[in-house]
């Protein structure tokens, strides 16, 4: 790997670079590999059936194998190295990497550098990519398979995942670069919503992933906004704004409003939507433009 482990790769992703010199600072050692696993965003969703696809943004963890136990430390939190024990209450950051991390032997244990990467705040990340990272890592340096399913592994680009109850997931394609389309997020920021879960009927997102697998892309639009649950003017003003500018749909969660945008539209959109907020919140808005990612996989 050489002297400079991953962190000295100048071809390597920034994120990975850093969590890696961040892990050789925390523990005086170089990292065995990298993993990421992407932000899992449902686009619609229910008990019975959700429409999801992967962001760009997820978690990054370098890692080594560690006998004596395991050992933790944030990036996002500066906090750690944190040993997780039985008994122990971690704090909210370290939740998934110790559920991943529960089962395993005496001797099998790993030391791990976490960075999500995108701020609580969001309310976008819920775990779920930390947790498949750190499984990854566990299965590549400690030879020890997840126990079931991992979305965040069967996500990829231009497709989504139907996940019905009972049933595997499904892929359904979803190719928003051929279809001239975006996700585009709006980021309100403090205090601009409580994180909110806007449900859509089982068969509502079935119909939609039909349409999908059918080429068209555009059925999002609609659902989207029938899915969103109004009650927060700012969130509510920038959807509204952002129809009118032409966005084909959209609906808050988290801290963000989600639209489906036509990429020549995105531009007239993010003006009119800061414009329309100005004074409304406590800063101007931020957005993230995306299209289907990866799924979690090793990166280094």
């Amino acid at each position: 790997m050489g002297e400079a482990g991953i962190a000295g790769r100048l071809e390597a992703d920034p994120d990975i670079r850093l969590t890696a010199y961040v892990f050789s600072r925390v523990y005086g050692d170089l990292p065995q590999g990298a993993w990421r696993a992407p932000g899992t965003l449902t686009l619609l969703g229910g008990p019975e059936a959700a429409l999801t696809v992967a962001l760009p943004w997820g978690a990054v963890v370098a890692a080594a194998p560690c006998a004596d136990g395991s050992e933790l430390y944030s990036l996002n939190h500066h906090e750690g190295p944190l040993a997780p024990s039985p008994g122990m209450r971690p704090p909210p950051w370290a939740l998934p990497c110790v559920r991943a991390l529960e089962s395993v032997p005496a001797g099998a244990g790993l030391r791990v550098a976490v960075n999500r990467l995108l701020p609580d705040q969001m309310g976008l990340l819920s775990g779920a990519e930390t947790f498949s990272a750190v499984s990854l890592a566990l299965r590549d340096l400690r030879g020890l398979e997840p126990s079931g399913a991992d979305p965040c592994s069967l996500h990829g680009p231009a497709r989504a995942l139907l996940l019905r109850a009972g049933s595997a997931a499904e892929p359904v394609p979803f190719d928003l670069e051929a279809a001239g389309l975006r996700l585009l997020l709006v980021e309100l920021g403090p205090g601009g919503t409580g994180p909110a879960s806007s449900e859509a009927r089982a068969g509502d997102t079935v119909a939609v992933a039909e349409r999908l697998r059918g080429g068209d892309c555009t059925a999002l639009g609609a659902m989207l906004t029938q899915a969103h649950r109004p009650g927060n003017e700012a969130a509510d003003l920038a959807l509204e704004v952002a129809l009118g500018v032409g966005a084909l749909g959209g609906r808050r969660i988290g801290r963000c409003v989600l639209t489906l945008a036509p990429v020549p539209r995105i531009r007239d959109i993010r003006t009119a939507v800061t414009t329309r907020l100005e004074g409304l919140t406590v800063r101007p808005p931020r957005f993230l433009t995306a299209v289907p990612s990866d799924g979690a996989h090793r990166v280094a």
